[in-house]
């Protein structure tokens, strides 16, 4: 088999440094490219399940917002108005 300068594989061809990936991903504005072909470790694993669990959850727990709306308007649950306008205050400030 002859072998020229148009032929080659991706085991041969020059590999990027970080800092040029990471110059095309921010001239691109997207993401750069996962690597190919790189086998999970057991903590990118755990990772990636924590995210399928976290993305399947709702935003808000209504269920749990029905029973404080509940709570609240049969005054089981007192709210001290001032205090959570306070702790809105600090909150939206930081």
């Amino acid at each position: 088999m002859k072998i020229n300068a148009t032929q080659h594989t991706t085991a041969t061809a020059p590999l990027q440094t970080t800092k040029e990936t990471r110059n095309e991903a921010a001239t691109s504005g997207k993401k750069a490219a996962q690597p190919q072909n790189v086998p999970e470790t057991r903590d990118s694993m755990m990772i990636n399940d924590a995210k399928t669990q976290l993305h399947a959850m709702p935003e808000v727990d209504m269920e749990r917002v029905s029973a404080l709306k509940a709570a609240i308007s049969q005054g089981k649950l007192q709210v001290n108005c001032d205090e959570l306008a306070q702790s809105m205050r600090d909150f939206f400030r930081s």
